[in-house]
């Protein structure tokens, strides 16, 4: 059962190990799964589906920019990129950040994980990953790398610059709209996350520095030697790499400020309830802001028998979820003895009044019996006057 699960969950006790050695997570105790799915489950899940995302987000859109180069050299197939850029693209400047934020991103804080479990929903109906979401990043692709494609086109189209010196800014633009809308998309800041932005930004420059200081006759007749020392020295493009990222992601940026304001999402709401001071969060929370009780099964309480009554019930009752749960009680619910009620017993003559058992104290108990044919109503009497007994007729002592 564990194995043909998408994901099992072994539960370490007395029975052996078997179950845990077949499983993808070990828990020692069951009041653990309780984190384990609302919390770890969710962002699992969140994790993978923004990572997926972000992934063919960022394929399509450095793809792109060749594919728009196309038109302007006949569909030769020839790119504009130096070839070290197109090896080390993917494999080195844009991939530590991206594995940082689908490693450590959380949308939702732990403890407001725990106290809304119906945010465990959105996992269960796949609301971060949808076709319509997946169609979105890809026509914001083609958007970005039109953007960065056409404005450096536009800049440098009377000027007498090579095609690697051209091509050069275009890498470099294409690499900070990247990592911005990282940045968009992370829910959660860490200082690993600056850091990983922060160091591919200076991979890359140290590696564009180096490759074009030591390559003076390679790839002829384009030649990269210098390019990027140069550019560096030009303000235009310093004014592409403020505007042309700024553009590209304006779109996107609106439609999250829209969705965050106007339509928010339940994982949103939550996102907005961690910032609030924890007592605010919790007044909220405790006065139903759009909490649910928890749900039974997943409290790590002892199940207490008597909040499931109220008041003026009848105890003996069969509970409606034990009939459907509980086949043998189907039958015998109803064959079960009931005690008669207080208003049922008939007075009796008896000169003990009804008081509450205490056995602490107790020293002698009196049962007054009544007589055949009567009501079986006992009465207790206690007697603690010198532990001595006084039987009465009718009456058993013990």
């Amino acid at each position: 059962m564990i194995q043909v699960a998408d994901v099992g969950v072994g539960i370490s006790g007395q029975e052996g190990m078997q179950a845990v050695m077949a499983s993808d997570f070990a828990l020692p105790r069951f009041r653990y799964l309780q984190k384990l799915l609302l919390v770890h489950g969710h962002w699992c899940y969140s994790r993978l589906a923004n990572m997926i995302l972000f992934f063919f987000y960022k394929n399509a859109m450095f793809v792109a920019l060749i594919f728009w180069y196309q038109f302007y050299c006949g569909f030769s197939g020839s790119a504009m990129i130096d070839q070290w850029y197109l090896i080390f693209f993917n494999l080195m400047f844009s991939a530590f950040p991206q594995l940082v934020t689908g490693t450590l991103d959380k949308d939702v804080s732990a403890e407001t994980l725990q106290q809304l479990p119906q945010l465990y929903v959105n996992g269960q109906n796949s609301e971060e990953y949808k076709p319509y979401m997946f169609w979105m990043n890809m026509i914001d692709a083609f958007y970005q790398s039109l953007v960065c494609f056409f404005i450096p086109y536009f800049a440098y189209a009377d000027s007498d610059v090579d095609l690697f010196t051209w091509g050069t800014p275009i890498t470099t633009l294409a690499l900070l709209t990247i990592l911005v809308h990282l940045g968009i998309e992370t829910k959660t800041w860490t200082w690993m996350n600056w850091m990983s932005i922060s160091f591919s930004v200076l991979l890359f420059f140290t590696v564009s520095l180096s490759y074009n200081a030591s390559c003076p006759a390679c790839f002829s007749p384009s030649n990269p030697y210098w390019s990027m020392q140069r550019l560096l020295q030009e303000p235009l493009f310093y004014l592409l790499c403020v505007l042309t990222p700024v553009a590209a992601l304006l779109p996107r940026y609106f439609y999250r400020a829209c969705q965050g304001t106007l339509f928010p999402n339940p994982v949103q709401v939550g996102r907005q309830l961690d910032k609030l001071p924890a007592e605010t969060r919790g007044n909220l929370l405790s006065l139903g802001g759009g909490a649910t009780p928890e749900p039974r099964f997943l409290s790590l309480a002892k199940p207490s028998y008597g909040d499931r009554r109220r008041d003026g019930d009848d105890p003996y009752a069969v509970d409606p979820a034990e009939k459907d749960t509980l086949p043998y009680t189907k039958d015998a619910a109803d064959k079960r003895p009931r005690p008669p009620k207080d208003s049922e017993c008939p007075p009796t003559d008896s000169e003990c009044p009804p008081e509450t058992l205490e056995t602490s104290d107790m020293s002698s108990v009196q049962l007054g019996l009544p007589p055949d044919g009567d009501s079986q109503c006992v009465r207790y009497c206690r007697n603690s006057s010198d532990h001595e007994v006084h039987p009465a007729p009718n009456a058993v002592v013990l």
